[in-house]
């Protein structure tokens, strides 16, 4: 190392959990913002061994100071060499930053970053290992500012969790009596899109309740829509629970386009629950179709509901 190194020389991990204590005042610790410029000098995409040398602990703590930084996007040389050599140190550092960002309750430290983790190829490995265990340790109620990272953290746990490892978290979460009715609407959503035929039975408690804002669903589903990835294809659910969830959304969207997006997918949705209960011939289908033809608050899409039932 050089002289223009020398804030790397002392650098050890408990520097960054206090840059994570300090930030939660609202402050940043000092040696921060040297350590990451000296790593920038340090680091050599041909020559990677000096930075390497640096060994895990300092480099997780680089890695810490780095996310805690105001305008962080994830761009720099190194750490997309960490990501490749060592996702798993990278997994770590972000897993005990985001947790510790919890704690603040008036801002939403890092929806950007849940972004980029949950969207990008270059960070798959990451995701893998960080999202499942984040969305576990999300506190059971969620302050408002915290919503936007929540439902990133579950839009990407249901792109990188197995079926059977996502269905355990929704499980042991939606059993916590404590939590939001819109947080377990946004559980059940998720759940009826990986495995309906375990979550479809818990919908109607729960949309039966008048907290439930049914826009804020809507825009759950177009989220999960703009990702195109076959996990958000339609999910096909069973005739009772595609009743139930025609009721809660017909209301609120037109059967013909509006140039709305919210709307629109909310029309998409619609349009695919009655094809799925004409397609169902079942004595069951068929009575829901009825019993939704005659609810009086869904006038707009009486001649759809019908037009199914005819061809059923």
């Amino acid at each position: 190392m050089t002289t223009n190194d020398l804030p790397l020389q002392g650098l050890n991990f408990q520097d960054a959990e206090q840059a994570l204590k300090i930030r939660i005042k609202g402050k940043a610790l000092r040696i921060a913002l040297p350590s990451l410029l000296a790593a920038e000098r340090l680091f050599n995409g041909s020559n990677p061994e000096p930075f390497l040398a640096l060994g895990e602990q300092k480099i997780k703590a680089l890695l810490i100071f780095y996310f805690c930084q105001p305008s962080s996007n994830l761009s720099s040389d190194w750490l997309f060499f960490i990501i490749k050599q060592h996702s798993d140190w990278v997994a770590e550092a972000w897993l005990i930053y985001a947790v510790e960002n919890l704690k603040i309750k008036n801002q939403s430290p890092y929806t950007a970053l849940l972004s980029e983790i949950r969207s990008k190829p270059k960070f798959k490995d990451v995701a893998h290992i960080v999202l499942p265990k984040l969305l576990a340790r999300f506190p059971v109620k969620i302050a408002q500012s915290h919503f936007s990272d929540f439902l990133e953290v579950l839009l990407g746990s249901m792109q990188h969790c197995s079926v059977e490892q996502l269905t355990e978290i929704l499980y042991q979460r939606l059993s916590k009596r404590s939590i939001s009715p819109l947080q377990k609407a946004y559980l059940l959503m998720a759940g009826l899109w990986i495995k309906p035929q375990v979550f479809e039975k818990k919908l109607k408690p729960l949309l039966q309740n008048k907290q439930i804002v049914t826009e804020q669903l809507l825009e759950f589903i177009r989220l999960m829509r703009l990702s195109r990835e076959k996990i958000f294809d339609w999910p096909i659910i069973n005739s009772h629970a595609a009743a139930l969830l025609f009721k809660l959304f017909a209301p609120h969207c037109r059967p013909q386009h509006t140039n709305d997006a919210l709307k629109d997918e909310g029309r998409e949705f619609l349009y695919q629950l009655i094809i799925q209960l004409r397609q169902n011939i079942s004595n069951e289908s068929q009575k829901s179709l009825f019993a939704l033809a005659a609810e009086p608050n869904l006038g707009d899409w009486t001649y759809h509901l019908n037009n199914a039932l005819e061809k059923q």
